[in-house]
């Protein structure tokens, strides 16, 4: 509980690049197969390989490369990098993070909104990069996008930034990872792109 504590009270600053690229973390890395780009990344511009011609008997083995000292080393280089592009991303004004989060919802949804408790731990410091991650598409569901701004301290700072950092995941996933029951309050609400009145709710106070 005093760890949980201590946790939820942390602001991003307080963050270093140490207590995110652990070796625990980047070995964790190294397990998932998706690494190519920085496979390529490696081989071009460490071991200095011209790809033009080079036939697949002439490529050196990547588990042999994944296994050296350099290999591991220029990922740490590239994940500490990554940690302090995120850092310099994510937007905070006046000790709040804006954040958005995309569902797909019954058609009746927003009928509720005085009944609904919990909004949900995964949202995105980024409104262009939201997404309803396995939302149901059938008949007789829709997406909407909530909007709200929560204080640095309620965020969950050692999952977002590995998140955020992974080279497996390709792209930046721009995820901020909430601790469950943090309150927040629904500030704007789009139902398939448009704006729906929340007056009866601005008050409410739901949980992650």
């Amino acid at each position: 509980m005093r760890l949980e504590r201590y946790l939820i009270e942390m602001s991003m600053k307080s963050i270093k690049v140490k207590d995110i690229v652990t070796k625990k973390y980047i070995d964790r890395e190294l397990d998932i197969p998706d690494l190519e780009g920085y496979l390529d990344d490696y081989k071009t511009r460490e071991l200095g390989y011209d790809w033009t011609g080079m036939e697949d008997d002439d490529l050196p083995d990547d588990d042999e490369i994944m296994e050296t000292p350099e290999f591991i080393e220029f990922i740490q280089y590239e994940l500490e990098d990554a940690f302090e592009n995120v850092k310099n991303m994510i937007p905070i004004k006046n000790g709040y993070i804006p954040i958005f989060r995309e569902m797909t919802v019954r058609a009746d949804w927003e009928k509720n909104l005085k009944k609904h408790k919990h909004l949900g731990i995964y949202w995105s410091w980024d409104e262009h990069a939201v997404e309803a991650h396995w939302g149901k598409f059938a008949k007789g569901y829709r997406k909407i996008l909530l909007v709200s701004k929560v204080k640095e301290k309620y965020v969950n700072w050692f999952d977002t930034f590995q998140l955020n950092i992974q080279p497996s995941m390709g792209e930046m996933e721009r995820e901020i990872r909430l601790f469950k029951n943090t309150p927040i309050k629904i500030e704007r609400l789009y139902i398939k792109g448009k704006e729906v009145d929340i007056s009866e709710i601005k008050d409410k106070v739901y949980k992650a």
